[in-house]
Parts: structure tokens; sequence; C-alpha cells
């Protein structure tokens, strides 16, 4: 269901990521390395595109 404000609610936006990846949400260690990589991405994007 989409967000009330226009965004992709951050849950589902992580889990459509790890499916894109094909990560197997059975592999804990798995899933915990993308998401770590995932925040890193994240972080470098906002750190090179501060919000106006």
């Amino acid at each position: 269901m989409p967000s009330p404000f226009g965004k992709t609610p951050s849950s589902s936006r992580s889990s459509a990521e790890l499916q894109a990846r094909g990560i197997d949400f059975t592999d804990k260690d798995a899933v915990e390395d993308v998401i770590r990589q995932i925040n890193a991405e994240n972080i470098a994007r906002r750190a090179l595109n501060p919000p106006l």
C-alpha cells in the first residue's frame, strides 16, 4: 500500500531492494550484509546530494 506521503515505506523499499538483488531471505547473514550495503549507499548518496 502506498504511503499517503507519496513515498514507499522504507520496509517495503528494503524488501523490494533485497528481492531485486536476489537475496535469500532465509540467509540472515546475507540479508544483514546487503542491508549494510544499502545503508552505506544511501548515506553516500545523501552526502553527495544533500536536501535543499
